[in-house]
């Protein structure tokens, strides 16, 4: 009876210290195993209790604190994180630009992730910035093998790397031009994706419905494919190449310059039929670094065919394309280099700290940006614009730790047309911008 009670008690008290070991895992982790074996070798606890108890400390979910706010399994067959970001920013404007200088909210995203029985993985993000609500992120993916996993949701198309990597990552306060305009958005499909050959080969390969995001059902039977594949034989060095095709169904919409709205090509229904054309997309990517030096280029282009110009009658061929090239400088050391085919959060080598004397992460940033509209938007179609446009960027990058950062940018733009509206009604064919970005995960 003693004894009987002795393990009741023992029992007890075991799952009351594994329940403590819930919340304090770091103190309490090491000395629980040895508690186990202790009591098993006194008697008090069987082979089958003890197995049950330390069954049931891996199913618990722990929390912790890194890089966000993190509960995860001992076997680490299941997770949950929740976190956000938040954007604010300033953008200021040559004194008699069209566009006043504006401090806004421009995102403010939850989101939840996690994954459960091991191999189903899952996020819902939604973006509260700029006065709306929309949702982003939503999605399942099957996780067997890194090698093929499937993903089914509402995400981002396989297209460049710069369109791939977070907003939270991105060099600049935006991303570039041809980049922001002709990369897709958010689309609702289906995506066997993996990564081969130790990390080394990365693949994309998906159909969708074609429409954008927060759509309940494809408006036409039509679908776009995208593919994307990437190289990193090491970790300084990151190529790639990625196209879609597919239905322009929902037609044609300004291509404005990111930050300005600067019109670079209006769309007038009544000169061009947006609508049922084909659109092909193409691009190629490079990265290299060495120590804190880096540098980014890109070129995209999209192949508009098919389409109907109103005055003619006739249906013409169209195109976009461009290139942007970043490079950049860590003054205090740290490297930022692509890892499975995007860019990821920078870690200080040590963070700012006012008591300590932490300087943070500082980077200085040069960019360069052309895009080439095809004449004959103009010419033949009769649409206003500029069939050149040259964009030049310098920036400094604060990281006070990996989760918040400020940006300070000054844009240049150079246009073949004038198209900048003033204040006064006129226009003129160049405009000054400086960008302000401060920028919270948790």
């Amino acid at each position: 009876m003693e004894l009987r009670n002795n393990r009741m008690v023992s029992t007890a008290f075991i799952a009351a210290l594994f329940l403590a070991m819930a919340f304090f895992p770091p103190f309490f982790k090491a000395e629980a195993d040895d508690l186990l074996d202790l009591l098993k070798e006194k008697g008090l606890l069987t082979e089958k209790e003890a197995e049950s108890l330390q069954k049931g400390d891996s199913q618990k979910l722990k929390g912790k604190f890194k890089d966000g706010y993190k509960w995860e399994s001992g076997d680490k067959t299941a997770s949950i994180q929740i976190g956000g970001q938040v954007h604010g920013d300033v953008e200021i404007f040559e004194g008699n630009h069209s566009k006043p200088a504006n401090i806004f909210l421009r995102r403010a995203r939850l989101h939840a992730s996690g994954k459960f029985y091991e191999f189903y993985e899952w996020k819902v993000q939604g973006d509260y910035g700029e006065g709306a609500f929309s949702a982003k992120d939503l999605f399942i993916n099957m996780h067997y093998d890194d090698r093929m996993q499937l993903k089914v949701g509402q995400y981002k198309e396989p297209f460049a790397m710069e369109h791939q990597t977070s907003n939270r990552y991105t060099d600049f306060k935006e991303r570039s031009l041809i980049s922001a305009r002709i990369g897709p958005d958010r689309d609702i499909g289906i995506m066997l994706h993996g990564i081969c050959a130790e990390a080394i080969v990365g693949y994309q390969l998906g159909v969708f419905n074609g429409s954008g995001s927060n759509l309940k059902e494809d408006t036409n039977g039509d679908k776009d494919i995208a593919m994307r594949v990437w190289y990193e034989p090491f970790k300084d060095l990151h190529v790639g190449g990625a196209f879609t095709w597919g239905k322009l169904s929902r037609g044609l919409v300004d291509f404005k310059q990111t930050g300005s709205g600067t019109n670079l090509l209006a769309f007038d229904s009544a000169k061009v039929d947006g609508k049922d054309m084909d659109l092909l997309r193409s691009g190629a990517e490079l990265a290299y670094g060495i120590g804190p030096a880096r540098i980014v280029s890109e070129f995209m282009r999209a192949d508009y065919s098919n389409v109907n110009v109103i005055s003619s009658g006739a249906r013409n061929d169209f195109y976009v394309q461009g290139l942007y090239a970043t490079a950049s400088w860590f003054l205090t050391g740290e490297e930022k280099r692509t890892e499975k085919g995007e860019f990821g959060r920078t870690y200080p080598n040590q963070n700012f700290n006012f008591k300590t004397g932490g300087l943070g992460a500082w980077e200085l940033l040069f960019g360069y940006e052309w895009v080439d509209v095809d004449s004959d938007w103009l010419n033949v179609a009769g649409l206003s614009g500029a069939d050149r446009t040259n964009s030049y960027k310098a920036g400094v990058n604060w990281y006070h730790n990996p989760m918040f950062k400020i940006v300070l940018d000054y844009v240049y733009n150079d246009y073949s047309e004038a198209i900048v509206k003033m204040d006064s009604g006129a226009k003129k064919d160049y405009e000054h911008m400086v960008w302000m970005r401060f920028a919270l995960e948790f």
